[in-house]
């Protein structure tokens, strides 16, 4: 009869988890101290349950040091320190523990099935009348051999205490967080909702628009304003260059006076550096790691040791990912490029959820959204533009398109002949008061103060004087690496839509409110 327990396999999880400690918060929801059969085990996984909360840190050493420490022994009075240390000389691969973790759970599923059939056989044998013994038998089969859920994960009531709820928040606001993080974009905010804990927020561009350059803003801005520790895993950039681009950012100096030491010979750039400098605290938790190449299994372990060592269980940090592509590892097993991003943004969804982070991350644009040397009409600012589209706006709570403005967009934003809006981009972009860049919302799983809804579309004045319906975008100015808001083609059109006598498509005029 085949038995339902194994001692190797319990020895092999338990060394697993102290070797790599990330796979417990990656199966936090099956691993548990009934899973193990020997008493010695459970004790052992208590250990390192409560060091990884308390300490943010496990490693065979320091829980063997703990088990010393307490005193704990075997059932022939031995310590288990030792026992620790021998089980984790030759642990198993990393690859290998999951199915081990399967393994236990189906043998604790088999003990438990031996319980319930013995319970049953108990109640069968007395003395009950018929409903009775089949209620009870029922009852136990039911409770006993149900598939394994964890707690978290069963269904509640809708309604049950909403109100209650409602009521307290209410009257105690201070008890708990806000619901999110603004951006430091107030339109975008007001509109398209806050940063969410738990939540993946996607930037879709073409190569060179700036997605790198927003994703770094809102992570200093995140810094700034909430002191939240910021983790940039960068695959095409190292940290000298990102340092560069962030610091003309909040200095206003160029990156060439700062790549090339020029900053320190002009007297106005001196004090500017010297300036954001003092702004910067000694403190700051800011971290950027260069990770081209890594497989996003790497990455999923690169930022959970971040989380235990650098922020601690249970708080809050935000993860700007630059940015989703297939890696090499992904396409060697034969899998198609959608496969292989949708696994990708699959498991920063998870890692979101578990760790109930914020994540921004930006991908790649296919070529119908290049604003390059267009006129707007050629250009989707829709789904269709999205490298993938259909994984991407799956797993993401937020997804919004990023691309410059072309000539003839940004003639009509400003009020301008095309010819003075072309000079004006290439001498002066600063001063366009409705900016360089689009950013388009697509998708806002959790709206502002100003939502206008799933289908956020406006009518305008267009190009000969005609009245078009499009899609409702924000105006970005972005500039020496720095973002500025300057409003949503809402606010152009009401400022534009007081004198204006536009067509109606037919050769007649048209008098309206174009809100």
């Amino acid at each position: 009869m085949k038995e339902d327990f194994s001692q190797e396999t319990e020895r092999d999880v338990l060394a697993g988890i102290l070797v790599y400690p990330d796979s417990l918060i990656r199966y936090k929801n099956v691993i548990h101290r009934d899973l193990f059969y020997y008493p010695d085990h459970k004790t052992i996984l208590d250990v390192i349950i409560r060091s990884l909360e308390e300490e943010r840190h496990v490693d065979p050493t320091t829980i063997s040091a703990k088990i010393s420490q307490a005193g704990y022994t075997d059932s022939n009075n031995r310590s288990l320190a030792p026992y620790v240390k021998h089980m984790s000389v030759s642990p198993i691969p990393q690859e290998s523990l999951e199915e081990l973790i399967y393994q236990l759970i189906d043998l604790h599923y088999t003990r438990q099935g031996k319980t319930t059939c013995q319970q049953i056989q108990s109640i069968l044998s007395k003395d009950l009348p018929l409903a009775e013994k089949y209620n009870k038998a029922n009852e136990i089969f039911v409770d006993g051999l149900r598939i394994p859920v964890n707690e978290d994960s069963k269904p509640v009531k809708l309604w049950e205490g909403y109100m209650d709820k409602l009521e307290y928040m209410a009257a105690n606001p201070d008890e708990f967080e806000d619901i999110g993080y603004e951006w430091p974009y107030e339109t975008v905010t007001q509109s398209y909702g806050k940063l969410r804990k738990g939540c993946v927020h996607v930037i879709v561009a073409r190569g060179g628009v700036g997605k790198s350059t927003v994703l770094n803003h809102v992570g200093q801005h995140l810094l700034t304003k909430y002191n939240l520790p910021i983790l940039i895993l960068d695959t095409e950039m190292k940290t000298e260059v990102v340092q560069h681009r962030m610091f003309a950012s909040l200095s206003g100096a160029s990156v060439y006076s700062l790549e090339e030491n020029k900053w320190f010979q002009n007297a106005e750039t001196k004090n500017k550096v010297y300036s954001a400098a003092e702004k910067i605290p000694s403190h700051a938790d800011i971290y950027h790691l260069y990770v081209g190449g890594k497989s996003i299994e790497e990455i999923e372990a690169l930022v959970l040791d971040f989380y235990y060592t650098k922020v601690g269980s249970g708080n809050t940090f935000a993860l700007m990912y630059d940015y989703v592509k297939c890696d090499s590892s992904a396409l060697k097993n034969n899998w198609a490029e959608h496969q292989a991003l949708g696994d990708h943004m699959d498991k920063l969804h998870q890692l979101a959820h578990s760790l109930d982070c914020v994540v921004l991350t930006a991908a790649q644009a296919n070529r119908s959204g290049d604003s390059f040397n267009r006129n707007s009409a050629g250009i989707a600012d829709d789904s269709t533009a999205i490298a993938d589209s259909d994984r991407i706006q799956r797993y993401a709570e937020f997804v919004a398109i990023l691309r410059t403005k072309t000539v003839n967009e940004i003639a009509l934003d400003e009020g301008v002949e095309e010819e003075d809006a072309d000079l004006q981009r290439a001498i002066s972009p600063l001063d366009l008061r409705r900016g360089t860049h689009m950013f388009t919302i697509v998708k806002s799983r959790h709206g502002g103060e100003r939502a206008a809804g799933h289908i956020d579309f406006v009518t305008r004045v267009g190009e000969n004087n005609k009245l078009v319906s499009t899609r409702n975008y924000v105006n970005l100015s972005i500039h020496n690496f720095d973002v500025g808001d300057r409003g949503d083609l809402r606010a152009i059109i009401a400022e534009q839509s007081e004198d204006h006598e536009v067509h109606d498509g037919n050769g007649d005029f048209l008098e309206e409110d174009l809100l």
